[in-house]
């Protein structure tokens, strides 16, 4: 069973059950009677239309209605979507966190069955976000990297902003505001209030938690007041419990208590009447609730009330909450004098967390500990336990902080570049739309255009793979180099020419080799990936490896490790994989002279660049570009083109491209420097001018005759040394090679 529908109206309902979910769920039956879209993707968008009212058991029972044909379906798009929403609903119960897990590695497989770049985003989000207490920063960082990436291939802005609030969320999970605060100034650029309420709100809530964190308590109650208006406008009840609560602990910790514990109030009453009941999240106002109320003096609330979410806790296998809570009621026990209880509560706290390693709660232990004997007056274990608490400090801050400091200022460094760059997407080709964007790409057309824009998109992500195709001399060189500097300009290119290294050699050339792993080898030799660690390495002629080669590359990239030729020690290497191909890859693939798997892991970009012949509309930029670079280097006098000599070259097919014309300039000016160059000039130069036709028999063999002449003419000037003739054509003599072959040419 199939649907029809594409993406962009599966999003466009979905955007208008996320931002307007009343107004949505009222035209439904309007909606159903036109039938634009299947019923299923209709009911997915109305599950999420009630996951933003807060009513998750509607949103359950409609989910299990579509289930049965969905299932039947096997459409893997609305599998995978199915199975994020089932995933979000599962997170808000304690007792469904296995079903969770599940409804995630299903929409995980669900989106590998049809990998467009939209579920790739949701999927990347929705797996940082579900571990991220538990993951290291990097690899979080990492996660959302590749997100972004795919949410800027599909151009919803609507992903793009659910990724710069993941990137928000984890940064004030490992208590690092300005970090937060630098993606939330990101976000602020792009977010458009009309269009996308509930992301605005949403990024109005952050903005409160970060001004929180920074003690500037005024300014986060005006964004969360702003937040509470909006989500009370549109009904989003959900978010709007979330908002409810984080204005309570912003007051509480600003000393308006009783306000405070009265937002929590409002939160409680929203979980309850609105059916939008969140266990995890409830225990968390509850207990919020209660430390506020041991604040304000009323310490028998606050006692009962913990007890109770220690039960709830114990109740539900929590052992992590329980003697969280053990210490915030050890608090409320010491103020009440209750010594005994209390240091039994923290007794059983310090032994759990000093087993599980758990740092930054055992931090809290000991400071607990340290104010009870203070109240015994018993003051030297008061200054043990604070001795306690200095060691576990540094222990903490020295296993979850310092080993991260470089990669912190690495983010720092580059969030203005990512903000640029998104610019650039969103500018999309007025920014390349002159020359003198990237000076050595020269054109105007709209293919050098897109690869530009291609080029910049790529950039954006250091690790990504690039794979650029065109004919020889369009310039693939040049597009390697414009990716490796706008990102990784101070890291290492490293270039390789595959076709020009023998099979025997191109393992050791890669991966280098230790002494004596082969005859010759004297001395130890890293190899290409080495060199290229951190950088770009850049694979020319790359559909000209040996296929036995490349099942090694392909294990070097997945595991992101090489083993030196002779050696049994692996290495790990990361670096950017640019590749260089004048081949059509699908033929080879076809004809299983190229790998398909290793064509997947080396085209997560793909560049085209097309022939000088399709874009003959830059020859006049091209040339005065190459007349005016030579003219400097030689320190002759800047000539004038006339007519008669660009509609010369016009009717010429050059099947040397680009490096074919640059080479008839420099040419010129060594051999007929002239004021005024005219067609005269280029006679010699190019076979005679005579027009090309595009796709025709007569045409192939006109390009076959043009290139004999032009390779016999350079074996002559070199005495047919082929090495030489190569460098006079500016190509590698493997190429020479081959097309000698190709063309039948043969010495006199």
């Amino acid at each position: 069973m199939g649907y029809n529908f594409t993406e962009d109206k599966f999003f466009e309902m979905e955007s208008q059950a996320i931002n307007s979910p009343r107004e949505f769920i009222s035209s439904l039956p309007h909606t159903k009677n036109n039938m634009q879209l299947p019923r299923v993707v209709i009911s997915l968008n109305l599950v999420t239309a009630y996951l933003a009212l807060g009513q998750y058991k509607k949103a359950q029972e409609t989910l299990d209605q579509i289930k049965p044909e969905l299932d039947k379906s096997m459409n893997h798009f609305c599998l995978c979507r199915y199975n994020l929403l089932q995933y979000q609903i599962s997170s808000y119960s304690d007792t469904g966190k296995e079903r969770a897990g599940k409804a995630l590695e299903a929409a995980e497989k669900h989106w590998q069955l049809h990998r467009v770049p939209s579920l790739a985003c949701m999927v990347l989000v929705a797996k940082c976000l579900s571990g991220m207490s538990d993951r290291e920063i990097t690899q979080s960082e990492d996660m959302l990297q590749e997100a972004m990436q795919a949410a800027s291939e599909c151009n919803y802005i609507e992903l793009m902003l659910d990724v710069y609030i993941a990137y928000i969320q984890i940064y004030h999970m490992h208590n690092l505001p300005d970090m937060a605060n630098r993606e939330l100034m990101l976000i602020q650029e792009f977010i458009d209030q009309s269009r996308s309420p509930n992301k605005y709100a949403q990024m109005l809530n952050q903005q409160g938690v970060i001004l929180m964190v920074v003690k500037q308590y005024q300014q986060a109650k005006a964004a969360l007041e702003q937040a509470i208006e909006i989500a009370q406008a549109k009904g989003y009840t959900a978010l709007l419990t979330q908002i409810y609560i984080n204005l309570g602990i912003g007051l509480t910790r600003y000393g308006d208590i009783l306000t405070g514990i009265a937002m929590y109030d409002k939160s409680i009453a929203l979980m309850i009447n609105e059916e939008s009941l969140h266990p995890k999240l409830m225990a968390k106002v509850m207990c919020n609730k209660a430390n506020a109320l041991a604040s304000c003096g009323e310490l028998e609330q606050s006692k009962q009330l913990h007890y109770h979410l220690i039960e709830k806790a114990i109740a539900v296998g929590n052992e992590q909450d329980r003697y969280i809570l053990h210490v915030n009621l050890a608090d409320v026990l010491i103020e009440m004098k209750e010594y005994e209880k209390a240091e039994a509560l923290i007794t059983e706290a310090i032994k759990f967390f000093s087993t599980s390693k758990q740092y930054n709660f055992l931090q809290n232990c000991y400071l607990c500990e340290a104010r009870l004997n203070e109240a015994k007056e018993d003051y030297q274990s008061a200054f043990n336990s604070m001795e306690e608490l200095d060691q576990v400090s540094s222990r903490y801050f020295n296993d979850n902080f310092n080993k991260q400091a470089k990669k912190y200022s690495k983010r720092i460094e580059e969030l203005r570049n990512e903000f640029l760059k998104m610019k650039h997407r969103c500018h999309d080709l007025e920014l390349v739309s002159s020359s003198s964007f990237h000076p050595e790409m020269v054109g105007e057309h709209p293919a050098i255009k897109k690869a530009l824009v291609d080029s910049l998109l790529a950039a954006q992500h250091p690790f990504v793979n690039v794979l650029i195709s065109g004919e020889s001399g369009t310039g693939k060189e040049i597009i390697a180099r414009i990716i490796h500097n706008t990102s990784q300009e101070k890291k290492p290119l490293v270039a390789l020419n595959t076709s020009a290294i023998t099979q025997t050699l191109i393992e050791s050339e890669l991966f280098g080799h230790v002494k004596g792993a082969f005859t010759g080898a004297t001395n130890e030799q890293k190899g290409k990936f080495l060199l290229a660690n951190n950088g770009t390495l850049f694979l020319d002629e790359i559909s000209e490896m040996p296929i036995e080669c490349q099942a090694k590359l392909l294990r070097a990239i997945e595991n992101q490790s090489i083993t030196p030729v002779g050696s049994d020690k692996e290495i790990t290497v990361r670096c950017r994989i640019i590749c260089a191909t004048n081949s059509k890859m699908s033929d080879l693939i076809r004809e299983n002279k190229f790998r398909l798997d290793l064509y997947h892991r080396i085209n997560k970009v793909e560049i085209y660049l097309p022939p000088l012949r399709e874009r003959l509309s830059d020859l006049e930029l091209l040339c005065e570009h190459f007349v005016k670079r030579f003219s400097k280097e030689l320190g002759l006098p800047l000539p004038k083109l006339s007519e008669e000599f660009y509609d010369c070259l016009r009717r010429y097919s050059f099947p040397g491209n680009v490096r074919e014309l640059m080479n008839i300039i420099e040419r010129i000016f060594i051999l007929k420097p002239q004021a005024v160059w005219t067609a005269t000039l280029v006679e010699g130069l190019i076979p005679s001018c005579t027009p090309h036709k595009s796709s025709d028999v007569s045409f192939t063999v006109h390009i076959n005759q043009q290139q004999s002449d032009i390779i016999i003419n350079a074996l002559d000037q070199c005495g047919w040394i082929q090495k030489d003739a190569a460098r006079l054509l500016k190509m590698t003599e493997s190429t020479l090679c081959r097309r000698i072959k190709k063309l039948g040419i043969q010495k006199m």
